[in-house]
């Protein structure tokens, strides 16, 4: 199985405490994983490492057969796409123009955005159903419709990976719901890489191919949904008991706290 990403005893530090302790990772080229565990686990510090904008004490993370601190960041930034966990709203740009942002690593000192830039734009908002939004301003739209815009930058970067730290936090159920299944969506029509931090278990078991489990800066388990999430690893990174329900519409499991 070809790997879009490969980390090898990937070790971070702050200062002297170790966040993440020998990480050993291979994520399937066109599979989505979701990152799971409490709060403090190194779930958001191993998506940093991975997109570069943290540098690994030890071990080395590869991507595309080439180790990511090699990669400038324009290159890096072809390669992979990153959506954080709450989108800047500093500056009040309409929707398009943020779109458009994702074009930077393509566009040299000087120029503007060709036609083509914006062709990708626009088909970008089209898979997020953004269009609609294009003259509005990034403050003037809903929190579940921002993530949606953000999406549609990070798809017009023209990725063949995408991160996601956090990216249902502080939504409705609703939009939560709308933007797992907008990312399901391009990850499966567009053979797109998918990597997610996730707090709702239920929801990284519905949709995930893969699941990371975490805990105290280390890799619990990894595999797939019904392999993870069992009663006995969710005893004891998460310390509550639960009962494991089988759903007829879903593949995997829901789980109950008790």
């Amino acid at each position: 199985m070809v790997a879009a990403i490969q980390i090898e005893n990937l070790k971070f530090k702050y200062d002297e405490d170790d966040v993440l302790k020998y990480i050993n990772l291979h994520v399937p080229k066109g599979s989505f994983v979701s990152i799971l565990g409490p709060n403090g686990s190194g779930k958001t510090t191993l998506l940093k490492n991975v997109c570069h904008l943290l540098k690994p004490y030890e071990g080395q993370i590869v991507i595309s057969d080439q180790l990511v601190e090699r990669f400038k960041s324009k290159e890096l930034a072809k390669e992979m796409a990153v959506v954080h966990q709450s989108a800047s709203t500093e500056f009040d740009f309409n929707v398009e123009d943020v779109v458009l942002m994702g074009r930077f690593p393509y566009i040299k000192k000087f120029q503007s955005e060709s036609l083509e830039d914006i062709a990708i734009a626009t088909e970008s908002m089209k898979k997020t159903s953004t269009l609609h939004l294009k003259h509005k301003t990034i403050k003037g739209i809903s929190g579940g419709e921002r993530q949606r815009v953000m999406i549609a930058r990070a798809l017009t970067q023209e990725p063949q990976i995408l991160l996601l730290d956090e990216p249902i936090s502080h939504l409705d159920i609703k939009y939560q719901l709308e933007i797992l299944k907008l990312c399901k969506a391009l990850n499966v029509e567009n053979h797109l890489t998918i990597i997610t931090t996730l707090h709702d278990i239920n929801l990284a078991t519905r949709f995930s191919d893969y699941i990371i489990l975490m805990n105290h800066g280390e890799i619990v388990e990894i595999g797939k949904p019904f392999e993870v999430m069992t009663k006995e690893n969710i005893k004891k990174v998460y310390e509550v008991d639960v009962a494991i329900v089988k759903i007829d519409q879903f593949e995997n499991p829901m789980i109950i706290p008790l």
